[in-house]
């Protein structure tokens, strides 16, 4: 009788990304940083001071760029943008491997709220 690998579909995985494969010359996430790019983002980032005592922050730059681009693929749930942060690629690859849960998110939307009105994406898009 033959054999064959017995394998479990629900054993987790590691696998690396990538992201130059993944993402090729064409794929839109490249435009999408572009845009993020030449958002000033030092407004954003008065509000840190945690220089010399704290943990490090995640940079609100990633962050929002995670939050538009949720928004772009139709996302619009903070909790479904936080379980996705671990599984999109294209997430995992503006958020450079951070994850984010939705206590963080509130957190921030809360501080940042007059500033995440007036970057809104009619601006950029």
């Amino acid at each position: 009788m033959a054999k064959f690998k017995n394998t479990d579909p629900n054993q987790l995985r590691m696998h690396v990304l990538d992201f130059q494969e993944l993402f090729g010359e064409g794929h839109p996430i490249h435009g999408f940083k572009k845009v993020i790019d030449r958002i000033d983002f030092e407004a954003f980032e008065r509000n840190y001071q945690n220089d010399e005592t704290g943990r490090p922050a995640i940079s609100p730059k990633k962050v929002v760029s995670a939050l538009f681009y949720s928004i772009l693929i139709g996302n619009l749930s903070m909790r479904e943008l936080c379980r996705l942060s671990k599984l999109r690629a294209e997430l995992i690859y503006l958020l450079d491997g951070e994850e984010l849960d939705h206590t963080f998110i509130s957190k921030f939307r809360k501080i940042h709220k007059r500033r995440c009105r007036i970057y809104s994406l009619k601006r950029y898009f």
